[in-house]
């Protein structure tokens, strides 16, 4: 079992057991896979993501114990982690944070998220998306539909599921449940549940950030790169504003947990707010919790007034 106290050499000579795990570590702590061969131990990469670490690689270690490969290629750089651990039992997609630049695999809002929705029963899914300039929200989404479709062929119950997406994962997540944009374009079932967290995007309110309100030169820049990063360098406001999430609620949408920190200062509330308003104005069920001390991707929200979040989330889901 992996603790604070693990070193990372020890770690490293399980790769000669479990080969795969190697690859899982490449992925996830791409930072620190350089690092495995030292003494330093989980400790070292800091309190938060130690903590994080030791839970996510102790459920990996879990499942390559039983035989199972539990991480899926999809493209080069393109996967998603399966965790089929409760035959028969409904699935859990989730989507990370990551601001489409970085892969948040280990770290709050990925596959610790798994540990906890499988403490509920519940098998998961974690899909690792390309990251980089200039992906582009429609590739994303196609991504995202290869994970699912290979999930479903994998594991028929699969059908049955509920997305998960935090951040900019949230932001798919949105759009996934659309039928302009989402999983009837690729045939696909849809989820009987979105639990979107500091997420969705209202792609206009973003464009009317740009055009003057409440930005200082360092967040309009960090907003240009986003945009660039999700729509293409050229992207004009036209193709931009047919993403926005609002925009493409209609009564078929599916029903919809929101969260939002009240003091996140990276997407501001105001997008969960006009989210909730879209949803309501078309009897679309949802919930939305307000976290008054929540920053930004507070992932499980332990030691937050979001504590305990991931359970109410999933009672909506079952009361649906």
């Amino acid at each position: 079992m992996i603790t604070m106290d693990t070193r990372f050499n020890e770690i490293t000579a399980l790769t000669r057991e479990y080969p795969k795990l190697k690859e899982i570590l490449d992925i996830c702590l791409p930072e620190e896979s350089s690092n495995w061969n030292t003494e330093k131990t989980i400790f070292d990469l800091g309190e938060r993501n130690a903590y994080n670490a030791m839970i996510s690689l102790n459920l990996i270690l879990e499942e390559l114990r039983a035989g199972k490969d539990v991480y899926f290629k999809i493209k080069e750089q393109t996967g998603i982690f399966l965790f089929e651990r409760h035959p028969g039992n409904p699935w859990c997609f989730v989507y990370p944070a990551g601001g489409f630049k970085t892969v948040d695999l280990f770290h709050s809002s990925g596959i610790p998220i798994a540990v906890e929705l499988d403490r509920q029963n519940y098998n998961i899914a974690v899909m690792r998306g390309t990251v980089g300039d200039s992906m582009g929200i429609k590739r994303l989404l196609e991504e995202l539909a290869e994970g699912i479709s290979l999930t479903i062929k994998m594991f028929p119950d699969a059908k049955k599921y509920a997305l998960f997406g935090f951040s900019s994962g949230g932001m798919l997540a949105g759009l996934w449940g659309t039928e302009h944009v989402g999983y009837r374009c690729y045939n696909l079932p849809g989820p009987e549940v979105l639990i979107c967290a500091f997420a969705p995007h209202s792609e206009r309110l973003m464009l009317e950030f740009l055009d003057g309100r409440e930005l200082s030169i360092n967040d309009e820049k960090q907003l240009r790169q986003f945009l660039a990063r999700a729509f293409g360098e050229n992207a004009c406001k036209e193709e931009i504003l047919k993403y926005s999430t609002e925009a493409l609620v209609t009564d078929a949408y599916p029903a919809t947990y929101l969260i939002h920190g009240e003091m996140d200062q990276s997407v501001s509330i105001q997008h969960a707010e006009i989210m909730e308003n879209a949803l309501k104005e078309h009897n679309v069920a949802c919930k939305f919790r307000r976290v008054a001390d929540g920053g930004h991707n507070f992932g499980k929200g332990y030691h937050t007034q979001a504590d305990g979040w991931l359970i109410d989330a999933v009672e909506f889901w079952k009361n649906q």
